[in-house]
């Protein structure tokens, strides 16, 4: 998600509320998070993508149980 969140830096989410399509969101996979904007809801699926496409890894649709929260400040 380089320029705008930067590798060690925090980020507060809060998981109450539905997310929804441009949401920045925090998700995990096999013990490793991830930050990532939200492209586009499916069904029971979220489709992610980053904001620099050069350095963007790429990842198949993300369930909603695997949504940790909705990015709301950076420190």
């Amino acid at each position: 998600m380089e320029p705008l969140y930067r590798e060690r830096e925090h980020v507060l989410t809060f998981n109450w509320a539905s997310v929804q399509t441009r949401d920045v969101i925090v998700f995990k996979i096999k013990d490793r998070f991830y930050i990532k904007r939200i492209n586009r809801v499916e069904g029971g699926k979220i489709v992610v993508t980053g904001d620099n496409k050069k350095m963007s890894s790429k990842f198949a649709p993300v369930d909603f149980r695997q949504v940790v929260g909705r990015v709301i400040l950076k420190y």
